[in-house]
């Protein structure tokens, strides 16, 4: 078996022990001409994510308090509709909605690591690890 087969192997069996459900939409953007108005539809994916380093970010100078929460999540890539541009799509977990604002690619085994940004404060009641 090859190093790379391993890695697989070992890949699936973190996403079988860690992975949490959640949803892909990518949003599209299309004119409708009998309104003459921007539409924008959302196209849900069910995926599978592991949820990793998550850093709150408070915003300064605001008059209520709000928290941008940071937060990294690992995708498999073959679990993503051939074609997507995530550059225009939203992760749904945990009832909270992230923007994507960048990936990265590993070098071993098609995972990503989306680096997402959130401006609603989850409430993970008690228990939850940070």
């Amino acid at each position: 078996m090859s190093p790379d087969q391993l890695f697989q192997l070992d890949a699936q069996q973190m996403f079988l022990d860690w992975g949490q459900p959640a949803q892909l939409r990518e949003r599209r953007r299309q004119f409708d001409v009998e309104s003459g108005l921007l539409v924008e539809s959302k196209y849900p994916v069910p995926i599978t994510v592991i949820p990793l380093e998550e850093t709150p970010h408070p915003v300064a100078k605001m008059a209520a308090s709000l928290n941008r929460t940071h937060r990294q999540f690992l995708v498999r890539e073959s679990e993503l509709p051939a074609g997507i541009e995530l550059s225009s799509a939203q992760l749904g977990w945990k009832g909270l909605d992230f923007e994507i604002r960048g990936w990265s690619r590993s070098g071993q085994s098609d995972l990503l690591t989306l680096e997402c940004v959130t401006d609603a404060s989850p409430d993970w009641g008690e228990g939850h690890v940070h």
